[in-house]
């Protein structure tokens, strides 16, 4: 676990803010990324779709236990 993770809390939280907190992070990103990025700005290729893809569909799966 990264010392960062503790230090700022994360590990106190549980799995849906922890989930909440990554999509907000994601969000900024994407939000600065367009405001920031040249206009030919790589797509994503499909592999890195299909692991978001498989990480989100685990993450909510757990959500629903």
């Amino acid at each position: 676990m990264s010392p960062h993770y503790q230090a700022l809390g994360i590990d106190r939280l549980s799995l849906a803010e922890q989930i909440a907190l990554a999509r907000t992070i994601l969000d900024h990103l994407a939000a600065h990324h367009a405001d920031t990025a040249p206009a030919a700005a790589p797509e994503p290729s499909p592999e890195d779709l299909q692991l978001w893809e498989a990480i989100r569909a685990k993450a909510l799966a757990q959500l629903d236990r």
